[in-house]
């Protein structure tokens, strides 16, 4: 297995003889048993698309379900039927909320251990039937555990995945947490902030034309200053709120296309709620893509263009026998 350090990260560029190139971003799916009987469906359409990899934003089965080893490993193996290289993020459903009941009442960190191992068993390289290489933060000693922050780069824009998940990133509380759940969430947040920082400090050093980070969680931009309506509750934005100063500080220094992709509260949308703390003004430069969740089981391609000024071009393909009350 090739590792890659800074001096390497060259060889993540490559070349593309024709303008632009297309990926797929999936997320909250597959739940329950209609998730299970479309995903075949969403993966067939995906396959027969020329795309670069597909991007899976995490929740890989519902919250209610059990997080046993078979259900998390049977996922694996849906995923691997892509074509393409296959990134994925990790969602709450996975891991942190495991606690639950009704998902078996396991502990998160076991799980997270385990979601790990199973997703990323050759770091620095993704899943699916034809696996490209990308660089992982696991590589550097102080972040080990991070093979899921993953970087990689084509046409010049940067690509970067974060582990930013729901349920207040997971910092929710429950009858067996410990210090150990609470010493996660601060290490992984030490790690997510710093893969952040360093993937645009590269963008700007090679002169990017855009960013794009895809995280799992929605983080909820709409406060503290929407420009017309009700501002969400505070409480939603309780263990976001690092990653939400963090994202404005970059894309304020950036100053070209953000595209920032999530998922979790499953509401298919593209706007820019994201504002200057300073100026109350929009930033323009950042653009918020959701994807499709259950029970909504289609895909969003996303075309990259370095040439365009805006960079980034979204359209959703909707799977017709998915679609609801379809009549063939």
């Amino acid at each position: 297995m090739k590792k890659f350090t800074a001096p390497f990260i060259a060889l993540l560029v490559i070349a593309c003889d024709e303008p632009g190139f297309d990926f797929a971003v999936i997320g909250d799916l597959p739940y329950g048993a209609e998730g299970v009987a479309k995903l075949p469906s969403v993966i067939a359409d995906m396959n027969a698309a020329q795309l670069e990899w597909v991007l899976h934003i995490g929740d890989i089965k519902s919250g209610g379900a059990l997080c046993a080893d078979s259900l998390l490993e049977s996922r694996y193996l849906a995923f691997q039927e892509i074509d393409h290289p296959f990134v994925f993020v990790p969602g709450d459903n996975e891991w942190t909320d495991c606690h639950r009941a009704s998902n078996g009442s396991y502990d998160p960190n076991e799980r997270l251990t385990f979601l790990r191992d199973l997703f990323y068993p050759m770091p620095g390289v993704t899943g699916g039937r034809v696996p490209m290489e990308v660089e992982a933060q696991s590589d550097q000693p102080e972040f080990s555990r991070f093979v899921e922050h993953q970087r990689w780069v084509r046409d010049g824009v940067v690509f970067i995945t974060l582990h930013l998940v729901g349920s207040r990133n997971g910092s929710l509380g429950f009858e067996a947490r410990t210090d150990s759940h609470d010493a996660e969430v601060v290490e992984r947040e030490q790690a997510m902030l710093s893969w952040l920082r360093e993937g645009f400090e590269f963008a700007r050093r090679i002169n990017s034309p855009g960013v794009m980070v895809a995280v799992h969680a929605n983080p909820y931009f709409e406060n503290p200053f929407p420009p017309t309506g009700v501002p969400t509750p505070d409480s939603l934005r309780i263990g976001f709120e690092p990653f939400l100063e963090a994202i404005e500080n970059e894309t304020r220094a950036f100053q070209r296309p953000v595209l920032m992709i999530h998922g979790d509260t499953h509401y298919f949308r593209v706007d820019k709620p994201l504002y200057n703390s300073d100026t109350r003004r929009r930033l323009e430069n950042f653009t918020r893509l959701e994807t499709f969740g259950a029970p909504d089981f289609h895909w969003i391609n996303v075309h990259v263009d370095a040439s365009d000024p805006q960079v980034f071009g979204i359209s959703e393909k909707l799977i017709r026998e998915n679609v609801e009350g379809y009549r063939d």
